[in-house]
């Protein structure tokens, strides 16, 4: 009896973990889905999370809900993703920010580790930086208006209204050995605002912002610190191609979730991204804000941090930026 109760434990048991398994894998997501994103709601990085969380939610059957924690550049919502459980229920929408230009300019030890308190999920899109000028100044091309920032050294002022905005603007002066003075705003639309008004005659800004002033001859537009063109301004150079050989700055964003997650989920996750970036009505939404769609593998996106990590290093000690 004892052979044959044992015998049916063991085939009860081996029933039980056969049919728990896929079922474990199965229950993805069982519960609400939490986005993480480290700026106010209403911003482009806002929008793009929504969007993805809409067409998820729609497709997993499960709320997602977007929880904005702006503050202190992103540390305060990276933090809380890096603390998240890592079971694919916590997504964090991360930029160069928070992933590679914090751990360049903090002098003081941050709360997560760009590499190792995340898994990276896909890239969802780029911002492309614009470098726009008043009219008053006499350039309409990267050339020349490199030729004249030589020929006036330190009377140029360049609005940025981002930290990412300022490193466009440093590479660039790096680079050309031009001497522009830095103006910090708070916010592109400041930013913009006072270039526009000629209070300073160059910016650094993203194209959704500075769209209407550029389209009523407010502001010029010379180049894009990406390696490609932006859909946006198909017509304007990079400004590498305006011949700063080897200028690139881009503004990616990405998802990630709290490092751990199981690959299964990631797998999951990112095909789920990659399906809704391609969908033309999502690409239609992402370039009326100004974002180009730019999905990748997670593989792709760890190395953008790998790849961008140092560069901001390297800018940030040429240009002495530190922050407490």
């Amino acid at each position: 009896m004892k052979k044959i109760f044992s015998g049916m434990t063991a085939v009860l048991l081996l029933c039980i973990s056969g049919s728990a398994f896929p079922q474990a894998g199965q229950a993805y997501p069982s519960k609400p889905i939490r986005i993480i994103v480290g700026l106010p709601p209403g911003g482009a990085n806002d929008i793009l999370a929504r969007l993805v969380g809409n067409s998820l939610q729609e497709t997993l059957g499960q709320p997602v809900i977007i929880d904005n924690k702006p503050g202190a550049n992103m540390i305060i919502a990276a933090e809380a993703a890096a603390k998240g459980a890592p079971d694919g229920h916590t997504l964090f929408v991360g930029t160069p920010g928070p992933m590679a230009i914090n751990p360049a300019v903090y002098t003081a030890r941050l709360p997560y580790d760009p590499e190792k308190s995340f898994t990276p999920i896909s890239q969802l899109g780029l911002f492309p930086v614009l470098l726009v000028v008043h009219p008053s100044v006499p350039a309409n091309s990267v050339q020349e208006f490199i030729a004249y920032a030589k020929a006036n050294p330190g009377k140029l002022d360049c609005s940025t209204g981002s930290v990412s905005f300022h490193f466009a603007t440093e590479l660039l002066k790096q680079m050309t050995g031009t001497e522009i003075n830095h103006i910090p705003y708070k916010g592109s639309i400041a930013a913009i605002n006072a270039a526009a008004a000629g209070e300073v005659k160059v910016a650094m800004t993203d194209s959704k912002a500075a769209f209407p002033y550029i389209k009523s001859g407010k502001l010029r537009v010379l180049g894009v610190t990406s390696a490609r063109r932006t859909s946006f301004f198909p017509d304007v150079p990079t400004i590498a191609e305006a011949g700063v050989q080897g200028y690139e700055l881009s503004i990616w964003v990405g998802l990630f979730a709290p490092a751990g997650t199981p690959g299964d989920i990631v797998s999951k996750l990112n095909a789920q991204v990659v399906r809704i970036l391609n969908a033309p009505e999502v690409r239609e939404k992402l370039l009326a804000i100004g974002v180009d769609v730019m999905s990748s593998t997670p593989e792709q996106l760890a190395e953008l941090i790998k790849q961008d990590t140092p560069k901001y290093r390297m800018l940030a000690k040429n240009a002495g930026i530190k922050l407490d």
